[in-house]
């Protein structure tokens, strides 16, 4: 039997509302429209789709869809006419009580309509991707052509898009993005160098370490990796090629030690994974300092051996008056840092406002301490960090699209379903989750694999035991590793470019490098307490 709403057949939209078993206070169902009874939907359901179908399986529970229904109608419920008829769907039930998510049922009839269309999808975005579109406007362009090919309007387009972007925690990203340029315009970066070359500028390979240790404090500053790169970089590989490091090597060290930036607080990618799904910014970033540590003191250890392996040159020992001058000079650097994280996990401000304490200190920092920001540059400094906060929204408006345009073909959930299909242990599936982040990392970037990925295998790790925090750091990892792998990897062309190297050498230098981010990839990922130390002690 079909049930007919609006003269058509095939659709309805079902709300269901309130805790298994109706919680406290729960209302008795609202009728359904059209004269529908509940109890012929629940059979409309289980006739076209049987029990087992994945939303019949996928609670850990076991309820199929007739007693998961049966379990909430103590609660509200309401059958609503449903624009489903333009996908082509039989059934599209919005499921409040499963983490808001919507959950879309296709009868055998559509799905090879469904399959072709999810090849349309990903092909396209494929095909952009490797004819060298840029990220945002190659999910925005595959976007389009889905819709166009659908009866869906365009006018999804804006409003996913304003949806994704229309977050208030997202306010503090302009406000780092500014931070970091005013401190880099205040020439910080050369005041951080000098610094980390008097402390292990002695040893073996030390200009190399002073590499990584830079970038660890910049990563403070600045929360991505590109920007630690070319702000590293532009420095550091000309110095190194001319003391005698191979240029492959340089660019190598550089590529991947940047990629402490986005693990390290503040870290935006850190800041979408708590917009995402509103976990504490404050949790995320105290989990991410120790694994960053981890990270970039284990850089350092593989640049020494390496160095020793080769005979890279070492400079003069640094006096005591030396080392506390260059201290000095990058002390303030650090503070900024030290400011942010203390004034979240403090409770003093929060992320956004912290964004804009960030810029006031950087703008004293830069005027009145160190004296080389002079009012002249600050609009061309604004409106360089408006020009990259603009590029950044649009790719995460677009990137939100494409999520939507997932969510409504069902794909998130396929993927969850396999996954739990493939196995149920822990161990085993974290590393499927890792795999498959480690490949979308090496070809997408890693704000649009968060957006796309992220909400769907944290409810596929919690499922198995997964602290969501530790998860968060997991998943971090994994994407910016990405960064630093071919056949995409943002971070080694901008090595590349500044160092005037093939991608081919830096990969092949960069192999040690990318061993050791796994190892460490392994050991957070394995060892929870690495990233839920710290957050546990300043959180219940």
């Amino acid at each position: 039997m079909v049930f007919p709403l609006d003269g058509r057949t095939g659709s309805f939209l079902l709300y269901l509302h309130g805790e298994p078993g109706g919680g406290p206070g729960a209302e008795r169902p609202v009728l359904c429209r059209c004269g529908i009874h509940f109890k012929p939907v629940i059979g409309k359901i289980e006739t076209l789709f049987g029990t087992s179908h994945p939303f019949c399986n996928r609670h850990s529970d076991g309820h199929n869809v007739s007693s998961r229904l049966s379990a909430i109608t103590s609660g509200p419920a309401s059958l609503f006419p449903c624009p489903a008829d333009q996908y082509g769907l039989d059934v599209c039930i919005y499921d409040d009580y499963e983490l808001f998510r919507p959950v879309v049922l296709h009868s055998p009839v559509h799905r090879k309509t469904q399959a072709t269309m999810i090849l349309l999808l990903f092909s396209t975005f494929l095909i952009l991707l490797f004819l060298g579109f840029p990220i945002a406007f190659a999910l925005g362009i595959s976007s389009l052509i889905y819709l166009l090919f659908t009866d869906l309007s365009f006018v999804a387009i804006p409003q996913k898009m304003y949806s994704g972007i229309d977050v208030f925690i997202l306010l503090s990203i302009p406000g780092f993005i500014l931070a970091g340029n005013l401190m880099n315009a205040s020439g910080i970066t050369s005041r951080i160098i000098r610094f980390c070359n008097a402390l292990v500028g002695h040893i073996r390979g030390g200009l190399g370490m002073a590499n990584v240790g830079s970038s660890m404090i910049f990563s403070g500053i600045s929360g991505t990796a590109i920007a630690d790169t070319a702000s590293i970089g532009t420095v550091m590989i000309p110095s190194m090629k001319k003391e005698g490091y191979d240029s492959a090597f340089s660019c190598a060290v550089t590529a991947t030690s940047s990629t402490v930036g986005p693990i390290i607080p503040p870290s935006l990618p850190l800041i979408i994974a708590g917009t995402l799904t509103g976990l504490s910014i404050g949790q995320l970033f105290l989990a991410g300092a120790v694994p960053g540590l981890l990270l970039g003191v284990g850089l350092i250890l593989t640049v020494y051996l390496i160095s020793v392996k080769k005979n890279y040159p070492k400079g003069d020992k640094a006096d005591f008056r030396t080392v506390v001058k260059s201290l000095y000079e990058a002390f303030w650097a650090i503070m900024m840092t030290v400011l942010i994280l203390v004034g979240i996990v403090g409770g003093v401000f929060t992320p956004t406002e912290a964004s804009v304490v960030a810029v006031v200190y950087a703008m004293v920092i830069g005027l009145l301490v160190y004296r080389e920001l002079k009012p002249s540059m600050l609009p061309g400094i604004i409106l360089g960090s408006a020009k990259t906060t603009s590029a950044l929204m649009v790719l995460v408006g677009f990137a939100n699209l494409f999520a939507w345009i997932m969510a409504v073909e069902q794909i998130p959930q396929m993927i969850a379903d396999t996954l739990l299909g493939i196995t149920q242990n822990k161990i085993l599936l974290l590393l499927l989750i890792n795999l498959l982040l480690l490949f979308v990392g090496a070809f997408m970037e890693t704000i649009a694999a968060m957006i796309i990925l992220f909400p769907t295998l944290l409810g596929v790790a919690v499922e198995v035991g997964v602290d969501p925090v530790h998860f968060a750091i997991i998943v971090v990892m994994n994407l910016v590793i990405g960064l630093t792998t071919p056949p995409l990897g943002v971070c080694l062309f901008v090595a590349s470019g500044i160092g005037k190297t093939p991608i081919e050498d830096i990969v092949r230098a960069g192999f040690p490098f990318l061993l050791l981010c796994l190892f460490v990839l392994l050991l957070v990922t394995f060892i929870p307490e690495i990233s839920l130390y710290l957050p546990g002690l300043f959180y219940d």
